[in-house]
């Protein structure tokens, strides 16, 4: 078996609902979640990713990993901007640094 590249598409989909999250929860909370689906390059999805999500600002991270759909979520996610990382045995770790900054939401 070759080892097969994480799909980009687990990032897109975490920025999205995050950002979405977010906005909706501003007037409530400086909180937001993370949530997604991993896939590999052929849309596969991938169960038991490690998904790692770490705040620049305070050097604070959340883990979870993925399910059975190969869907995640991270939430009461502070504000600030993040870096993710997503690792699994047979693939390579992915990483994305400055996934969102839940302050700019608010300018």
């Amino acid at each position: 078996m070759s080892k097969v590249k994480m799909s980009v598409q687990m990032i897109v989909s975490a920025l999205c609902v995050f950002a979405l999250g977010a906005v909706s929860a501003l007037a409530q909370s400086d909180r937001g979640t993370v949530t997604g689906t991993a896939r590999d390059s052929s849309g596969a999805v991938l169960v038991g990713v490690s998904i790692t999500v770490t705040n620049v600002g305070t050097g604070l991270s959340s883990r979870t990993a993925t399910g059975q759909t190969g869907t995640y979520t991270i939430p009461l996610l502070s504000a600030g901007t993040y870096t993710m990382t997503a690792e699994l045995a047979g693939f390579k770790k992915h990483s994305l640094d400055g996934i969102l900054d839940i302050n700019s939401l608010n300018k």
